[in-house]
């Protein structure tokens, strides 16, 4: 029963997004960040049918890190490729509002994305 349920879920979601970002012309672009414990061996991924990453974050990085790092070198990558539109589809709601909801003052994600952040390796 929770199978069918989930798996309704993901159905719909994958509805709704093709919907709203109908490929072509979008191109869809999948990321996602974890960690061990939630604060140890952080890891990156980006998927997308045209190109797919993974990397280290750090030893001492969070899921929070990880999603960020995600999100900048999907960024990166789409910047390198000539798409026309692009949908940036991120599951982590901390990491979306640190990205669209920061202001001039918060320096950590500012400088996160200007020039990576290095302090957790």
């Amino acid at each position: 029963m929770i199978f069918r349920y989930c798996f309704r879920l993901k159905l719909f979601a994958l509805e709704t997004i093709n919907n709203v970002f109908p490929s072509p012309p979008w191109v869809h672009v999948y990321t996602d960040g974890t960690a061990e414990g939630s604060n140890r061996n952080a890891g990156a991924g980006v998927y997308s049918v045209q190109f797919q990453l993974s990397v280290p974050v750090g030893k001492l990085a969070s899921n929070f890190d990880a999603e960020l790092h995600a999100i900048a070198i999907a960024l990166e990558e789409v910047a390198k490729r000539d798409f026309c539109k692009t949908a940036l589809l991120v599951d982590f709601q901390a990491a979306i509002s640190a990205v669209t909801g920061y202001d001039d003052k918060d320096d950590i994600i500012i400088g996160y994305f200007r020039k990576g952040n290095e302090s957790w390796k």
